[in-house]
Parts: structure tokens; C-alpha cells; sequence
């Protein structure tokens, strides 16, 4: 009898049942919403990731990205190009072996102390060695580059990886070096009272910086 008289009433049943109905109902709506929100965060995303691979990949400059392990995430088509890797066969493989370059010195070919990516994986941007760099390709092409480095960093401002940016300059460096060379060869023939004296400075200027000899013949 205690045990009967202290259970609950039909009335009290189904308040209590419309009550959790209604919070169940709550709960469906703010699942339904979190799931739309989602969504429209996801579908936002994937515009964005879209956005960058096509302003990349039409890019003239090239393009490679790194993890903060220093291993690559991306190539777009004009470093798949210079570097002679296609971005499959770059994924996660270091830095280092796909983008393999030389300091280059006035004088000879030197290794810098000073590591970019290391700088950027720092957190500091900045180009690459001073009158730029060797780049050797994958099939083994050298190419005359430029490039310069910069901290890839997530919402909280924590470096995860460095995207570095080059491109070829072997063209306008020739181009640096004939204007050069016509520059001297016109003092030398200016600054010269013989001529034997001035085509032989101008030979002596072109090897071995243009040719790896020269024949001047003179006529009269």
C-alpha cells in the first residue's frame, strides 16, 4: 500500500513526458543548426583552399610549402616546372632535396650559414642569399633564381610550416652579364692607345665569363 500510494499519478506522467519531449525538441534544433553551421564553415573553407589552389597555380612565380617539419604540402605548377619535381612525387619529401640550390658569390659558388627556412621557421620572413642562388633541378638543369621565405601561421599565430616563393632570373642575369661584358670591352678599347693591347684585354675579358676561349682576327 505505501508503495502504491506514493506512486505517481497519470497527469504527473504525462507532464513529465511532454516536458522532456520538449527539451528533446530543443535539443534536435540546436543539433540541426550546429550541423548547418558546420557546413556553411566547411563549404566556406573549401571555396577559400579553391581559391588560393587556382591564384597559385596562375601565379607566374613558383610556389612550394612546407610543413614545420620542413617536409613539402604543396607545389604549385611553376615550381613543378623549375624544380622538375611534380607535386605527388614532392609530397612530403624535405625541402631540401626538392628545392636543391647553391649560394652563389661574386666569385665562386659558397654554401650560406644562414638558412631561410630555419629564419622563417623562426618566425621571421626574408629573401634568399644576396645576389641569389644555383637552383638544380631534378633532371639536373642549373637555373639561375631568386627567392625569398615567409612563416605560414594558424589562428594563434603559431608557425606551422614556411611557403617559400621563387623564380628564373638566368635570362636577365645573362642578360646582366653581356651588358657587362660590352661595358668593359668598350673601356678597355677606349683606355687602349694599341690595339693589339685592346683586343687582347677584351679576349681576357671574355674568358672565361663568356667563352672558354677566343680568336681575334684583325684585318689591315
Amino acid at each position: 500500500v505505501p508503495q502504491a500510494l506514493s506512486m505517481r499519478g497519470p497527469e504527473s506522467l504525462d507532464s513529465d513526458v511532454e516536458q522532456r519531449t520538449a527539451e528533446l525538441h530543443q535539443l534536435n534544433d540546436a543539433l540541426r543548426r550546429e550541423v548547418r553551421e558546420r557546413r556553411h564553415v566547411e563549404n566556406a573553407l573549401r571555396e577559400q583552399r579553391e581559391w588560393f589552389r587556382v591564384t597559385l597555380s596562375s601565379i607566374g612565380d613558383a610556389v612550394i610549402a612546407t610543413d614545420s617539419r620542413g617536409r613539402i604540402t604543396y607545389l604549385n605548377p611553376a615550381a613543378e616546372m623549375l624544380t622538375g619535381w611534380s607535386a605527388d612525387q614532392a609530397a612530403t619529401r624535405p625541402l631540401d632535396v626538392v628545392y636543391r640550390t647553391i649560394s652563389m658569390h661574386p666569385d665562386d659558388e659558397v654554401v650560406s650559414d644562414d638558412d631561410p627556412f630555419e629564419r622563417a621557421l623562426s618566425g621571421r620572413s626574408g629573401i634568399g642569399p644576396p645576389g641569389g642562388a644555383t637552383l638544380i633541378s631534378h633532371g639536373g638543369k642549373r637555373l639561375q633564381v631568386e627567392d625569398n621565405y615567409a612563416p605560414i601561421r594558424d589562428e594563434r599565430g603559431v608557425v606551422r610550416g614556411v611557403v617559400l616563393v621563387f623564380h628564373d632570373v638566368t635570362e636577365h642575369r645573362r642578360a646582366e652579364q653581356r651588358v657587362q661584358l660590352l661595358a668593359g670591352a668598350y673601356e678597355n678599347l677606349l683606355t687602349h692607345g694599341d690595339v693589339a693591347d685592346a683586343v687582347q684585354a677584351v679576349a681576357q675579358l671574355l674568358v672565361p665569363t663568356a667563352a672558354d676561349w677566343c680568336r681575334i682576327d684583325l684585318f689591315n
